[in-house]
């Protein structure tokens, strides 16, 4: 299994109605899981 360290900051996006949790690291680990490899 690949093992990623992801760094940098996690974000939120705020809307009039919504917040949204995102950021360049987390999406890049997010998409990372995705496609099986581990991140911390």
């Amino acid at each position: 299994m690949t093992k990623i360290l992801s760094i940098g900051e996690a974000l939120f996006d705020y809307f009039p109605n919504k917040r949204i949790l995102g950021g360049a690291s987390l999406n890049f680990a997010i998409h990372a899981v995705q496609f099986g490899a581990e991140v911390s």
